[in-house]
């Protein structure tokens, strides 16, 4: 009874503690080699898990065709500091501040 008794204080009280201990004593001697095995060990498992999948290794498809919609071409416009400046200014003069609206009522639309 006393060998039962010693193997469960062994198996669940003991050995979390010391794994716990060593894991805690490994990260502060070296965190920098803590953080590379621990780097390692995510990338490991990510490739494992998208090696054998054909999805991962195929390129996406388009969820829009190219015959829907028109491409439309994009010029970029070049405006000097003094008309950046010019612009900055009118729009804060231009900027009126509305009152909240507090008296709007609701209505329900019933289909």
């Amino acid at each position: 009874m006393f060998f039962v008794f010693l193997i469960i204080i062994l198996l669940f009280i003991l050995w979390p503690v010391l794994r716990t201990g060593w894991k805690i004593h490994r990260f502060m001697s070296d965190p920098v080699a803590e953080m590379r095995r621990q780097a390692e060990k995510r990338q490991k498992e990510y490739k494992e898990q998208y090696a054998s999948n054909d999805e991962y290794q195929q390129r996406p498809h388009k969820k829009i065709d190219a015959d829907v919609g028109e491409y439309v071409t994009f010029t970029e416009i070049e405006i000097s500091e003094e008309e950046r400046q010019n612009r900055a200014q009118q729009s804060d003069k231009d900027f009126r501040r509305e009152e909240q609206i507090s008296d709007a009522k609701w209505v329900d639309i019933n289909e």
